[in-house]
């Protein structure tokens, strides 16, 4: 987590009633929510009473940090764009299918966020297999190449994005 940039704290709290009113509030997390990232704070949050184990809380802060942090800081055409861009990796649009099914009621691009957020935890932590445990999807050895030359381009998106709006080079923005 130390290597994690761009955000102050995780928070752990007992169950989403723990939570600061003004926090729940505003992100309105489910009776399923294991964990969010607040941009408003730059803060993950982390709901013990949800989450099985310390491994899965890692899981989760990864989830969040590494995957959601950064789309968050785009704007809706450019997360678009990023968006699409990673939907054409066929590991992403089948676990971002997995995900759709999984929790029901979730619009396509939110599954391909998600895809994304799942698949910088597996890159994070380097359990891929919890991928195959929870989506009952494998994924190859040799997808994985492909899935972080995805992931480098989306992220390449959001720091030109970043400089962009900040006047910066892209040289100058961190990726993390």
């Amino acid at each position: 987590i130390e290597k994690w940039k761009g955000f102050k704290e995780v928070f752990t709290f007992q169950s989403i009633d723990d939570l600061p009113q003004e926090i729940r509030e505003r992100v309105r997390p489910d009776s399923l929510t294991e964990g969010f990232y607040d941009p408003l704070t730059k803060s993950v949050y982390l709901i013990a009473d949800i989450i099985s184990s310390n491994d899965r809380s890692i899981w989760v802060a990864a989830h969040e940090v590494a995957g959601h942090a950064g789309m968050r800081g785009l704007n809706d055409k450019s997360l678009n764009q990023a968006l699409n861009m990673a939907s054409l990796n066929t590991t992403v649009r089948k676990l971002a299918m997995a995900i759709t099914q999984d929790r029901k009621g979730i619009s396509k691009e939110v599954g391909i966020e998600e895809a994304l957020a799942e698949l910088s935890a597996a890159m994070e932590t380097g359990k891929y297999s919890e991928l195959a445990r929870r989506y009952q999807m494998d994924i190859p050895a040799s997808a994985v190449n492909g899935i972080k030359g995805t992931i480098a381009r989306v992220m390449e998106a959001i720091r030109r994005f970043i400089a962009s709006v900040t006047g910066q080079s892209t040289d100058d923005v961190s990726d993390a």
